[in-house]
């Protein structure tokens, strides 16, 4: 459907374009934007390789260990219906993991296998359980050591010093992801699952 709407947008716009006799200054916009859009994406692909190198290094000398075991006794606490549950607790840990070191690649297999954990604890029912819930806020609101993406565009666009929003980003991202978080455990308690009766 999304096809279809940008689509529909563009041949808007060369209609709108043609009609109004600007149809060469369409043109040259266009190829402009491509070789800028290239261009953008030869820096953002070695900034992005860069990262990801640093990463898996840090990873192979144990940091993503590391953080494992600290979001670990975490995680118990805001999942206490995966008490005993090793095996999906240790899944979402290890995706939280890979979201903090900005290991995008790696983030979303581990997601659908905790997801699928989750599942399976969830027996067969259609609607999503708290933890299915709370794990997919955790996944998307995710906090970054260090913020690969911004960082490179920032450096693509010509900044002085791209790493500047790193402490911004920071703060404002785990203020978000606090909020989400007690917003999720509010609604948990006022809207129990089926099967559970609602806390006096």
């Amino acid at each position: 459907m999304l096809n279809y709407i940008w689509a529909s947008m563009m041949l808007m716009s060369a209609v709108c374009a043609l009609l109004t006799g600007r149809g060469e200054l369409c043109l040259n916009s266009i190829l402009s934007g491509t070789k800028d859009t290239v261009n953008t994406v030869l820096v953002l692909a070695g900034l992005m390789a860069l990262w990801s190198g640093i990463m898996e290094a840090a990873k192979e000398a144990g940091l993503c260990g590391f953080i494992e075991k600290i979001t670990y006794p975490l995680l118990k606490f805001l999942f206490p219906e995966l008490k005993g549950k090793k095996e999906a607790l240790s899944a979402i840990a290890m995706n939280i993991t890979a979201n903090v070191l900005g290991l995008g690649n790696s983030a979303t297999p581990l997601g659908l296998e905790a997801m699928r954990r989750l599942d399976a604890e969830n027996k067969g029912r259609k609607e999503a359980s708290n933890s299915m819930c709370l794990f997919a806020l955790l996944n998307s609101a995710s906090l970054q050591i260090i913020p690969t993406t911004v960082i490179s565009l920032r450096a693509a666009a010509g900044s002085k010093d791209p790493g500047w929003v790193i402490l911004p980003i920071w703060i404002t991202s785990l203020s978000s992801l606090l909020m989400a978080v007690i917003s999720c455990k509010i609604l948990q308690g006022a809207i129990p699952e089926k099967g559970e009766k609602r806390r006096e």
